[in-house]
Order: C-alpha cells, then sequence, then structure tokens
C-alpha cells in the first residue's frame, strides 16, 4: 500500500498521500493500472507465467529468465502492451 506512512518530499514539502496529491496522483494511478492488468482475464495470458517457486503464483514475464526463443518472444509481447497502457509515458515501470 502506498498509504502506510512512508515519508515522500517535494521541494521540502511532506505528502501526506501519494495517491491524492496532485503532483504524484496520477504516477500512482497509472502505475495501479499496470498492476491491476495482471489480474485482468483479457490480459493475464500476455502479461504474465507462472512463478517456478511451485507456488501456483504467477508474475510478470519479464520477471522470468527465458528459455527458448518463444519465451523471449513472449517477453518482448507483453513489455509492448505494458507500453501500450501507459501510452509510452511511464518507461521506467517496475
Amino acid at each position: 500500500s502506498l498509504r502506510d506512512g512512508r515519508e515522500v518530499y517535494i521541494n521540502g514539502e511532506r505528502i501526506a498521500d501519494v495517491t491524492t496529491h496532485p503532483a504524484m496522483r496520477n504516477s500512482a494511478r497509472s502505475l495501479a493500472r499496470l498492476y491491476d492488468a495482471l489480474h485482468d482475464g483479457k490480459r493475464r495470458e500476455t502479461l504474465t507465467s507462472a512463478t517456478d517457486t511451485g507456488s501456483g503464483g504467477y508474475t510478470h514475464k519479464y520477471f522470468r529468465v527465458a528459455k527458448s526463443s518463444g519465451e523471449l518472444a513472449a517477453q518482448q509481447t507483453a513489455i509492448a502492451e505494458w507500453s501500450r497502457m501507459s501510452y509510452g509515458w511511464m518507461g521506467r515501470t517496475p
């Protein structure tokens, strides 16, 4: 949660809530949309793959090591979709 009491400052002003402050709220909303997409049934297959922990969990394809050319191509597709969702404005997303 971004509402966990973290200390964030802009120009010496402490921001109490980055999700509502005018300088941060749009970025916070954009990141939330990206994370929500990982759980969206329409995008999940494109964006995610199963983790290798055996837990039944999944992660963004980018965070897995590609073991074939097909997996590498799927990672590129996932990154391209991620970029389209932010219209290219979130260039260094998590």
